[in-house]
């Protein structure tokens, strides 16, 4: 099933969800669409080529889920992954509509619907 995801922020956590969900060796992620809308955009695309930034994440997993414990082995899973479009709040741009005119939309606007976002996402989910 395709789903199209918005992460709104710049914090770490961010960064982190961006490297899991973004990850595309995961199979759980595949036909998965990633949009991050942050502040800081550059923090998250290339400010020279507006490539988005690859993320890194470390997962601690409990060996057993039935019973988690800080005492029992753990194993580690690394995550590497980035967004397909990176959109800046207040980065307004001209998108033109379904029904054939054109409107200014902001960045979370645009990441939101899906409406001249970089990807072929669709709406957000």
């Amino acid at each position: 099933r395709r789903q199209t995801t918005v992460l709104i922020g710049g914090s770490n956590g961010t960064a982190a969800l961006t490297a899991i969900l973004g990850d595309q060796s995961e199979p759980a992620n595949s036909g998965h669409t990633l949009r991050v809308a942050s502040r800081n955009p550059s923090r998250f695309a290339d400010a020279t080529t507006g490539r988005p930034v690859r993320w890194r994440c470390d997962e601690q997993k409990p060996f057993s889920d039935l019973v988690p414990s800080t005492m029992l082995p753990t194993s580690w899973t690394a995550h590497v992954g980035e967004p397909d479009s990176v959109f800046g709040y207040d980065d307004a741009r001209e998108v033109r509509l379904r029904d054939g005119s054109t409107a200014m939309y902001g960045g979370l606007e645009r990441a939101i619907s899906g409406l001249g976002a970089d990807d072929d996402g669709g709406a957000a989910d």
